[in-house]
């Protein structure tokens, strides 16, 4: 079984995979910052939450 740690790289591991997919898609470099900007937030956010809801905080 998978501990949470493994869990939380595995998740912002994908989270970053998904960042690299959108920024390779995008045409312009204002839209590639502004989507890695937005992905680090919300893998940023996903994190603080998770913890929480395991009382890790």
């Amino acid at each position: 079984m998978q501990g949470t740690g493994s869990f939380a790289a595995g998740m912002a591991m994908g989270m970053m995979a998904g960042a690299a997919i959108g920024m390779a898609m995008s045409p312009r470099r204002r839209d590639m910052q502004r989507i890695a900007d937005k992905a680090a937030k919300r893998m940023a956010e996903a994190v603080d939450s998770m913890t929480e809801a395991m009382g890790l905080n």
